[in-house]
This record gives structure tokens, C-alpha cells and sequence, in this order.
């Protein structure tokens, strides 16, 4: 498939969860799992999310728990789902 018939859609631009990078994103057992990442930060020491969400559709977000995650605003970590859990390996956590 070409990038000419590639066509996205803006299904949520104002998710519960905010703004934020170095998230993961991980698909398991139908859901979509957000986990983790920081805040925008311009300069400031950056708030580091240890939250995790999910959805089934990516317009609809429900909060798993709000401190569960490991520290994972990092640069280099990833995640993966793999046989029925979610597996957070690596990163650099600064």
C-alpha cells in the first residue's frame, strides 16, 4: 500500500489522558493500553505519568490505574504484548 492511500483520522483530539510524549502504546485482547510517558515540558523539570488507560476504539478511554506503571518516560524503552501480558523492557530513564 502506497502512502497515497493511506488516509487518518483525528477520531479523539482531546483525549482524558492529555497531552504527552515517550508513551507506550501496546494492542491486547481487542484494547488499545496508553502506559506512562511526561508531560510537554518547555524547560522545566518534566511530570513523568505512571498511569495506564485503555480503549477498545480510540475515541473512548477508561483509566486502569493512575500510578501502576513503571517509570517509563524514557527515550529508548519500549513495550510489548506477549502471550496475554504486557512486557515493559529497557529504557533510560532520566
Amino acid at each position: 500500500m502506497g502512502n497515497s492511500q493511506l488516509i487518518w483520522f483525528d477520531v479523539n483530539n482531546s483525549p482524558l489522558f492529555g497531552n504527552r510524549v515517550f508513551q507506550q502504546v501496546v494492542s491486547l485482547d481487542g484494547y488499545m493500553y496508553l502506559l506512562g510517558g511526561q508531560n510537554t515540558y518547555t524547560g522545566a523539570s518534566p511530570t513523568i505519568f505512571r498511569d495506564v488507560w485503555k480503549s477498545a476504539d480510540g475515541v473512548t478511554w477508561t483509566q486502569v490505574c493512575s500510578s501502576c506503571a513503571p517509570n517509563i518516560g524514557n527515550t529508548s524503552g519500549t513495550s510489548v504484548a506477549w502471550r496475554g501480558r504486557i512486557w515493559v523492557i529497557a529504557g533510560e530513564y532520566y
